[in-house]
């Protein structure tokens, strides 16, 4: 009488895929754990790569002359710890694109502060909500507004 095993043999003289060959060795792919840690570090550095080179070339990060780009460029320059100081906005027009004008304009506590030229009415603008820093320890909400044109 012959006794009949689940994992039969292919004629190859390997058994089926969840059984091993006649060498004792799994017929299933295995990988050592040293080996997939390798290949989980190569491609957590590829896609940290990928996501440096990318923030590069984004969209809104270059000399574009998009107001939303130059107000990100005006905030950066003109406040310390994301405070605006309003002493610092009088060098603000500077950082426009080449061939752009720019008029840059803070307002908080019914004060404004503003440099650049007078902007026309067809003028893109943009703003956001700023703190101002109005003395020592003195630090009220505030508005910064760039306007560009060309």
């Amino acid at each position: 009488m012959s006794v009949s095993r689940s994992s039969a043999s292919d004629g190859t003289g390997r058994r089926s895929a969840y059984g091993s060959d006649d060498r004792g060795a799994p017929s299933r792919g295995q990988v050592e754990p040293v080996v997939a840690l390798a290949a989980v570090l190569a491609v957590g550095i590829a896609v940290s790569l990928y996501a440096t080179a990318l923030s590069d070339v984004a969209p809104g990060t270059g000399a574009d002359g998009s107001a939303e780009t130059t107000l990100d460029r005006v905030h950066r320059n003109v406040s310390d710890g994301n405070v605006v100081d309003p002493a610092a906005i009088r060098g603000a027009p500077g950082v426009p694109p080449p061939g752009y004008d720019a008029n840059v304009t803070l307002t908080a506590a019914g004060e404004t502060w503003q440099a650049g030229s007078t902007p026309p009415a067809s003028a893109e603008s943009a703003s956001r909500r700023v703190s101002v820093r109005l003395g020592p320890g003195n630090v009220r909400p505030g508005r910064l507004r760039v306007v560009i044109w060309s």
